[in-house]
């Protein structure tokens, strides 16, 4: 582990599929950055990016282990696995923290092998977005690694653990809620110049779980001047491009497809608006980073996302693919003074229950209980 760490301190070693700046691996950077002082951590991810160079920033080690990816491929997991555990042998760590479903699996597997604990974070349910046949599998699978002793979860959202009691029938004492915490990106009140076109803002790659294009045909009926910036994996693509101008020929010039970015708290400088239009959800980072920068916010109300935005008082919330409740929370957040008051509203509750202090607590607590349930 970290030579230059503190030997006294808890020895974790967190394996995570991605290292973009998504969901997942974004919230594995808030968990090192607040606990590096208290915690000897080491990152395996399953490729390079952004999250793992940040980290390493923070002078913890990472290392890639290729194999660990989110297909689904007995091989490579068989690969991925034998790299971890050799890893495992030589460095010897109090506890794996696993985030993403493949690497819960691997972990959870791991900790069979090496008689450690593992905590795995279920930042949603591996079988969403699926057929129903590799659904039915992944299903199959969760249910299975449930029974491993030395296992425990952590759930993002009240929302995220019912669905593990209820349909893997998880024992009561299985896990936990700890809430996605992140760092505060408060800079300034946004203030609105009057004549200047509102900025909206969603910041999500293009996959399953996001819903762009109900986004895109409320901003095509959307009739103030605004402008509609989308950013994250895919959103430069040419397909996607080419979808966006079918579904809103006539406001076309006014949405900006950014592609990959690096610096979202400047976007969120910049926007009037946040938007997180989703097909579903377990507790969006994105949406709190919001919140710790006071912008108002449209979101779906999937998953955990009404755990985060209080409807009409922090945010609104929109039914799922209903482009027409979009255009409606728009208009409403166009009043200024109504978009103050949600924007102030949601800075409140991040302060209150999501700050990356506040989850660093509790989780450090939690590595704490579960190495020592272990001996």
């Amino acid at each position: 582990m970290n030579t230059s760490s503190n030997h006294s301190n808890p020895r974790v070693l967190i394996l995570s599929t991605n290292s973009d700046e998504a969901g997942a691996p974004v919230h594995v950077y808030s968990v090192v950055s607040s606990l590096v002082d208290r915690v000897n951590f080491v990152v395996i991810f399953g490729e390079e990016g952004p999250i793992a160079n940040k980290i390493r920033k923070l002078g913890v080690p990472v290392e890639i282990v290729p194999e660990m990816r989110s297909a689904m491929s007995f091989m490579l997991d068989l690969r991925a696995f034998s790299k971890i555990s050799k890893y495992i042998k030589s460095s010897k760590p109090d506890l794996i923290h696993a985030h993403s479903s493949k690497a819960g699996m691997i972990g959870r597997m791991a900790c069979i092998r090496h008689k450690i604990p593992c905590i795995y974070t279920v930042h949603g349910w591996g079988w969403r977005g699926f057929g129903s046949l590799k659904a039915s599998v992944i299903f199959l699978i969760e249910k299975l690694l449930s029974f491993i002793p030395r296992s425990s979860m952590i759930f993002v959202s009240k929302s995220v653990e019912w669905e593990g009691k209820n349909k893997l029938l998880l024992h009561q004492k299985k896990g936990l809620v700890i809430y996605n915490g992140v760092p505060d990106l408060f800079r300034k009140k946004k203030e609105f110049i009057a004549g200047t076109p509102l900025s909206i803002l969603m910041p999500a790659r293009v996959s399953a779980a996001k819903d762009h294009l109900t986004l895109i045909k409320a901003f095509e009926e959307f009739e103030l001047p605004s402008r509609l910036y989308l950013c994250g994996t895919g959103t430069d693509s040419v397909e996607f491009i080419n979808q966006a101008i079918k579904v809103a020929p006539k406001r076309y010039a006014d949405i900006f497809f950014l592609g990959p970015r690096s610096d979202i708290p400047e976007l969120l400088e910049e926007a009037d608006i946040f938007t997180l239009i989703s097909n579903f959800e377990a507790l969006p980072i994105s949406i709190i980073e919001a919140m710790s920068a006071a912008r108002s916010i449209i979101a779906s109300d999937v998953g955990g996302v009404n755990e985060l935005i209080d409807d009409g008082i922090s945010g609104l919330l929109v039914k799922k693919n209903d482009y027409k409740q979009v255009l409606i929370a728009l208009n409403k957040l166009s009043d200024n003074s109504f978009r103050e008051k949600c924007a102030e509203e949601a800075r409140r509750k991040y302060l209150i229950d999501f700050t990356d202090k506040i989850m660093a607590n509790k989780l450090f607590a939690r590595y704490s209980a579960a190495i020592l349930e272990s001996r």
